[in-house]
């Protein structure tokens, strides 16, 4: 089967053309894991919180004191609180299983296609794939196998930083923000005056279209809750989507805003290469170099995930 060597080959570098989306989807799914144990503590804090409610001192309880009723209150807040948040991280669980679903989708359908013309190949080469294949079951009619491909998801599968998947389309307009929405937010201005750098990954929880103000926490769930009030200039939404269609990739030398890999801060760099487009029509990772690196570990450049890298505008 001589012939068939070529097609052989070709089919198997498409496959290895899809190294980079198993590492996308693991990021996915590394992601919804994280929601999932933040939202295990959120219930168990408000289950506690409701203990401590449900055995508090009721206001028409005889004797009770306004400290009492204070602390009813305060509960209930809280409560109220950790339900809304609760919600927010079970949408966010829904729409990145939706993006691993439409992503897995969308490279099966490749791939099946990809199959297709390497079976019309090997006709045109007179080839009869039943006759030509056997053993191992290799002798049946050829089918799409969509499971090798899921073989290949844990066979490519590689550590990546832990940082969250963000998801928002540059340039977004601020009209079209929600609550729930992360952003690079410059808290830097707040503590040491116009002009600072000191960009975090943030949710938004709430946008005074009046005064022009967003009201932010820090996304990262081990930092202090503090509220920041910030300008819209001061906030930049990050990508919802990576595709192609909906998505600016950034040329060469474009001074950009990135996730440092293993934290949840944003540091400026330079795009040293743009990102790559994958065969599911979406950008892959950035290669970027950070200022002040340093090059601690050895690494000149390194590589972001597309949606953790926003345009840096000098005004901001």
């Amino acid at each position: 089967m001589a012939d068939g060597i070529t097609s052989a080959t070709y089919l198997e570098k498409f496959i290895d053309a899809l190294a980079d989306v198993p590492a996308e989807l693991q990021r996915i799914l590394a992601t919804i894991g994280e929601l999932d144990k933040r939202n295990s503590r959120l219930s168990e804090e408000a289950r506690e919180k409701t203990e401590a409610c449900a055995t508090a001192t009721s206001a028409n309880a005889r004797g009770a004191r306004q400290g009492d009723l204070d602390q009813v209150k305060t509960l209930r807040e809280e409560i109220e609180n950790l339900h809304s948040s609760m919600t927010l991280i079970a949408n966010e669980k829904i729409r990145l299983a939706q993006m691993a679903l439409e992503l897995v989708k969308g490279n099966a359908a490749v791939l099946d296609e990809e199959l297709k013309t390497f079976h019309k190949e090997l006709e045109e080469q007179g080839i009869n794939v039943e006759d030509e294949l056997d053993g191992d079951g290799y002798g049946a009619p050829y089918q799409p196998q969509y499971h090798h491909k899921a073989h290949r998801v844990q066979q490519h599968s590689r550590p990546q930083p832990r940082v969250p998947d963000y998801v928002a389309r540059p340039g977004q307009e601020v009209s079209s923000m929600e609550v729930g929405d992360l952003v690079a937010a410059n808290v830097g201005v707040l503590s040491h005056g116009a002009g600072a750098q000191e960009w975090i990954v943030a949710t938004v929880t709430r946008y005074s279209r009046t005064e022009g103000v967003f009201e932010i926490v820090d996304a990262d769930e081990e930092a202090e809750k503090h509220v920041y009030r910030l300008p819209q200039k001061y906030v930049i939404p990050l990508p919802k989507t990576a595709s192609v269609r909906q998505s600016q990739n950034f040329p060469v030398g474009t001074s950009v805003l990135a996730v440092y890999p293993n934290t949840t801060t944003f540091y400026k760099a330079k795009v040293v290469q743009p990102a790559r487009r994958l065969p599911n029509a979406e950008y892959g990772e950035f290669v970027l170099e950070f200022e002040d690196d340093g090059d601690a570990d050895g690494q000149a450049h390194r590589a972001v995930p597309f949606r953790h890298v926003v345009l840096f505008q000098r005004s901001n």
